[in-house]
């Protein structure tokens, strides 16, 4: 669900100061299902919501499993210094201390702050703040879930205030030329793996435009030496692989040779 914070709107707010929220569904399917094809649909709902100049920010509610690779994805492709806050709930809703609506409205409070301007897309639970490009998930059911390594905070959330201590300098804008993404697969690396199983969804390679491949790395690697051997290794089987199937075509693929 996307919300959007338009602080200073006609009536009831402007006497009182309060912010008025809107609502925009965007999605309700579970979080799992949320791919690229949906971040790039996410990507112009927020463009065009922060263009809107009686919008001060966006806040977007999540499922907190995948929720540092969405902020990764609109702190890239998302062009505007108007503040992107992402926040879940690590508590059940039937549970008494439950702790969504206390990170909805920090969500809030970070959006209309003035000095949360130009700090990308973050995600703000447990009365924290953190960095798109830093954070990471660290626990299944705690409510401190989500932190920045040796980066740390980008600030807090106090009761009276939001208190930032650093901003993040190395952030980056990628401009969307798609309205699809490429089909990028990530296959786990493991002790004794092999590549000889592969995911099952990956069987049908008629349909994938990729050719899988195998390098066999020897084990007596030398300390020094044994970073240059791997890309001798890795470079040699590339260009047996290309003398091998010289007619495959960018959208073809042939099976895969030890």
């Amino acid at each position: 669900m996307l919300l959007l914070l338009a602080p200073w709107l006609v009536g009831f707010s402007v006497f009182f100061g309060y912010p008025i929220v809107m609502a925009v569904y965007l999605s309700l399917n579970h979080y799992d299902l949320l791919s690229p094809p949906r971040w790039i649909g996410l990507t112009k709902e927020v463009t065009a919501a922060l263009a809107r100049s009686e919008v001060s920010g966006a806040i977007i509610s999540h499922g907190t499993d995948t929720l540092e690779e969405t902020a990764w994805w609109l702190d890239l492709t998302v062009n505007s210094e108007k503040p992107i806050v992402l926040i879940g709930a690590q508590r059940n809703a039937s549970e008494k201390d439950f702790d969504g609506p206390r990170n909805l409205l920090n969500a809030v409070r970070i959006c209309v702050d003035p000095a949360s301007k130009g700090k990308g897309a973050m995600i703000a639970l447990n009365d924290q703040i953190n960095a798109a490009r830093d954070v990471t998930k660290t626990h299944t059911s705690n409510v401190e879930t989500f932190k920045s390594g040796d980066f740390g905070f980008l600030g807090v959330v106090d009761f009276d205030r939001v208190i930032f201590a650093r901003a993040p300098l190395r952030r980056q804008h990628i401009a969307l030329k798609s309205d699809s993404a490429p089909y990028v697969e990530i296959v786990a690396m493991y002790g004794g793996a092999d590549g000889r199983r592969e995911p099952r969804h990956l069987a049908d390679r008629k349909q994938r435009s990729f050719r899988p491949l195998r390098v066999r790395i020897k084990q007596n690697l030398q300390p020094r030496s044994g970073f240059f051997r791997i890309h001798r290794t890795v470079c040699a089987a590339v260009h047996r692989n290309a003398r091998a199937h010289p007619a495959d075509g960018p959208g073809e693929a042939s099976p895969s040779k030890p």
